[in-house]
């Protein structure tokens, strides 16, 4: 073990696993088969794609006191791969189907929920069978065959173009690049390497790109440029306001792909990290020092959840990469979701403040404890694989502005302070003590 701050992260998901239990469903016509929440196409798919993730994580960490929980080691495991293999087969490829009679797949948001589960299958690989593996390859392959032959990438800055899309397009792009890294023989494996250059090219894509000669893989910037997701301030109008949230998980699924290549010692794509410590110093500006994010855009979704939660990525990534110390950061969120567990009381992260959405939707109750599940899950892992700790202090900016938004934000000593006219809620205005 690289260091004990795996140990923080797996203490919180071995009693989340305990809780999970009550939401996990077999079929009777297929009993090798289970899934975590619903089950439907979808955001149901994605659900038990992030869970399966970390009772990987869990199960095969020997810091997990399941026998505390009334679990045993091996049962979690054989859970992890019931939840795999039913996610491959409800897939186009496969042969069955999701709970609602579809089959998931050919999307541009499939690659989303591959993406997030792939720490996981990497180390599920050797517990699988050879038919979990041939099945493993063909959906992949597949995923990435759709995505090269029929999606075209576009980008835009306002999200009224329907073309902003930076996010999808680094997640399309990193599913290409990680299936023609895992199967090199592929006869497309070239071509992928190739569109998954395009797709980062146009995932943190600022507006002075459309001048920017630099060279990634033998491709020039301007040439690839569909257009910018970013203004050149690196603000993000994404579902119609100044998004921080969104800011983070672009970043996050840079981090899931940075870290698989960290792990098989290989090279990862140049372009890749295109823009990224620009936005990352923005982002980290917008940070308060205990890990939350202070959405100075306002939010649509529940609070300190989805996005929040694909912060801690992010932070490695930044560590990694930009050698920056986010450790307060992390050790401050780590206190603040440690607290709000330890509320809750059945080992759940969210079913306190979340009980009317627990009861009106489990669909989306399941869908953000799997979204924490799965970030803890990267965190505990990446920790155990890795010595990560970065050195130098945050680069953060005193004061920032977006015309577009009419958005300024001002740091002192003691208080942000920001307002913003483009916001979830317009408008926004807030001063706040940090």
């Amino acid at each position: 073990m690289k260091n004990n701050k795996s140990k923080d992260y797996i203490h919180l998901l071995t009693p989340w696993i305990k809780d999970s239990q009550q939401y996990l469903h077999t079929f009777p016509d297929r009993p090798e088969l289970m899934c975590y929440g619903a089950g439907y196409n979808s955001w149901g798919v994605q659900t038990n794609q992030k869970a399966l993730s970390a009772f990987a994580v869990a199960a095969l960490d020997p810091d997990s006191d399941f026998e505390s929980y009334g679990l045993a080691r091996h049962e979690v495991l054989e859970q992890a791969k019931a939840m795999l293999r039913f996610s491959l087969q409800s897939h186009i490829e496969g042969d069955y189907s999701c709970a609602d009679g579809e089959k998931w797949g050919h999307t541009w948001i499939s690659a989303l929920g591959v993406e997030r589960m792939m720490h996981g299958v990497d180390i599920l690989i050797p517990h699988l069978t050879t038919e979990d593996l041939a099945l493993l390859r063909k959906v992949l392959v597949s995923e990435a065959d759709w995505l090269l032959e029929n999606y075209i990438i576009g980008a835009g800055l306002l999200a009224e173009s329907g073309k902003n899309k930076p996010e999808s397009n680094i997640w399309n792009g990193a599913i290409l690049s990680r299936v023609a890294t895992m199967y090199p023989d592929t006869p497309n494996a070239k071509a992928y390497k190739e569109k998954a250059t395009h797709f980062f090219i146009n995932g943190i894509s600022i507006e002075s790109d459309e001048t920017n000669e630099t060279v990634y893989d033998g491709i020039m910037v301007k040439d690839a440029l569909r257009g910018a997701n970013f203004f050149d301030s690196f603000a993000l109008d994404h579902h119609g306001y100044m998004n921080l949230g969104y800011m983070i998980i672009c970043l996050s699924n840079i981090a899931m792909l940075h870290f698989f290549y960290k792990k098989h010692n290989e090279k990862p794509p140049e372009a890749l990290y295109h823009n990224a410590k620009g936005l990352w110093t923005l982002a980290r500006s917008m940070t308060y020092e205990d890990g939350r994010l202070n959405r100075i855009g306002g939010d649509t979704r529940i609070r300190y959840s989805y996005c929040q939660d694909y912060a801690l990525p992010a932070w490695l990534l930044a560590e990694d990469m930009f050698d920056e110390d986010c450790s307060m950061l992390e050790s401050g969120w780590l206190d603040i979701l440690s607290t709000e567990t330890v509320y809750n009381g059945d080992g759940s992260f969210l079913s306190a403040r979340c009980a009317g959405l627990k009861k009106k939707s489990p669909l989306y109750y399941t869908r953000l404890e799997s979204d924490r599940g799965n970030a803890l899950s990267m965190m505990a892992l990446w920790h155990r694989q890795f010595d990560l700790s970065g050195k130098n202090p945050a680069v953060n900016k005193n004061s920032w502005y977006s015309s577009y938004h009419g958005a300024y934000m001002q740091k002192g000593e003691k208080r942000m302070a920001s307002f913003v006219w483009r916001s979830a809620e317009p408008s926004q205005g807030q001063c706040a003590p940090i």
